[in-house]
């Protein structure tokens, strides 16, 4: 699908709310489902075929070169089969517009881990004496005098009773330095909550609601992969749900940090939350409905450049 039809079918809409004086309403926030392109077992088949001969040719290579050559190669074979393997927007498009939700909410963050850089040298000044009983009796018998041997000692905590190491640095009154340093350990895949809250003004609104509703409770769940054996229906599995793209619009021109590809995770549903009166038809007079969401994928330093 060109740019062009992208856009032209971004801007059809199942289902939308509020219907009613659309125009006071600039800001939206748009729900279209993606869909994976069917996996080809048999392309997977060759691929895993090419990607052991290549394998095979590496380790019979006779430089570094060579090898990282075949390797590349390698890469780039798997790279051309999967690299189309994008979601695109479903044919017919599926997609749901509403208003523009307050307090949203973008949160990037990573993950950093602490390293003790200091008890690998400890573990050293202990273990590198050459003679480290008497290190450690230098160490208890010399009041001030050596720090050092202190700290051969308190190497040594790690092998002996819990009361036996507590004593040593109660006598010692000294305690080693941990220097600790944080290291990079990974990128979080970011989160997004949306709240909406839903008061129908007509029959009409209150059951394209109903529909919203049932639109992403369908979509949370996956659909089930059955097989018969025997007289008997069997669930064996199941699909992944659909993917979301989501996109903050005011005046159709999309604005804020762009989102990723995202998966539904939770769909609260309140209804009547602040008081009890109905419409004449049963109908809920007020409902409040919550959705999460997870990008498929971590972002890179590249992603935010590019507007994520």
């Amino acid at each position: 699908m060109s740019t062009q039809g992208v856009k032209e079918a971004q801007k059809k809409v199942d289902l939308e709310y509020p219907i009613h004086n659309i125009q006071d309403y600039g800001g939206r926030i748009k729900f279209a489902i993606l869909q994976d392109d069917p996996v080809d077992f048999n392309e997977i088949a060759e691929v895993g075929s090419k990607a052991k001969s290549t394998v095979a040719e590496a380790v019979g290579a006779e430089s570094n070169d060579e090898k990282e050559g075949m390797f590349s190669s390698f890469n780039g074979l798997v790279e051309t089969t999967f690299k189309n393997r994008t979601p695109k927007l479903a044919n017919p498009p599926r997609q749901v517009s509403m208003y523009l939700p307050i307090g949203l909410q973008y949160r990037d963050n990573v993950v950093y881990e602490n390293f003790d850089m200091m008890s690998t040298k400890i573990a050293a000044i202990a273990g590198g004496a050459s003679a480290l009983g008497k290190t450690a009796s230098e160490g208890l018998s010399s009041g001030a005098s050596s720090q050092q041997a202190k700290l051969a000692v308190l190497g040594l905590q790690s092998k002996l009773p819990a009361e036996v190491a507590g004593a040593i640095r109660e006598g010692g009154q000294i305690t080693t330095n941990p220097n600790t340093r944080a290291l990079f350990k990974q990128v979080n895949i970011r989160e997004f909550a949306f709240q909406f809250k839903f008061i129908p003004q007509s029959e009409r609104e209150q059951e394209e609601v109903k529909n919203i509703i049932q639109f992403f409770r369908e979509e949370l769940y996956p659909s089930e992969i059955f097989d018969t054996i025997g007289d008997t229906k069997v669930s064996l599995g199941y699909n992944f749900p659909n993917k979301f793209q989501i996109s903050v619009e005011y005046n159709e021109e999309e604005i804020a940090t762009k989102i990723k590809p995202c998966f539904l995770r939770d769909v609260g549903t309140t209804y009547n939350p602040q008081t009890m009166a109905m419409h004449k038809d049963g109908g809920f007079s007020e409902i409040e409905m919550t959705l999460n969401f997870q990008e498929t994928k971590t972002l890179s330093r590249t992603d935010v450049q590019e507007g994520f």
